[in-house]
């Protein structure tokens, strides 16, 4: 913190007192939004134009990047546009039999009773 903490303590926010950001940080999400746009738009309208946001821009070039066949390019959209693709994951013990869950609370008891 910059400055005098004193000065601003009056300010602070007070335990007990509602809070002063309920809804939390803004889920602003730009580049999200920007692609989602261009993901619906037409071959013809990826022409950046100066009048576009950054994240626009960005998402334009990216998805004629795609079009081109760079793989990585339409990787990206598709994460930012439908998020990341959910992957299954097996876990095996010793000689693949399958791993046993045990309460750990119970083995915890067992070692400290010992």
């Amino acid at each position: 913190m910059r400055g005098n903490p004193d000065k601003t303590r009056p300010y602070r926010w007070k335990k007990g007192c509602p809070s002063p950001n309920p809804g939390g940080r803004p889920k602003r999400t730009p580049y999200t939004d920007a692609h989602r746009e261009i993901a619906e738009a037409s071959v013809k309208d990826l022409k950046i134009k100066a009048s576009d946001s950054i994240a626009v821009g960005i998402a334009k070039a990216v998805a004629r990047e795609a079009l081109r066949g760079k793989i990585a390019a339409a990787v990206e959209i598709a994460n930012r546009v439908e998020g990341t693709a959910r992957q299954r994951v097996e876990l095996t013990g010793e000689n693949s039999d399958p791993i046993q869950i045990e309460d750990v609370h119970e083995r915890l008891m067992e070692k400290l009773l010992k």
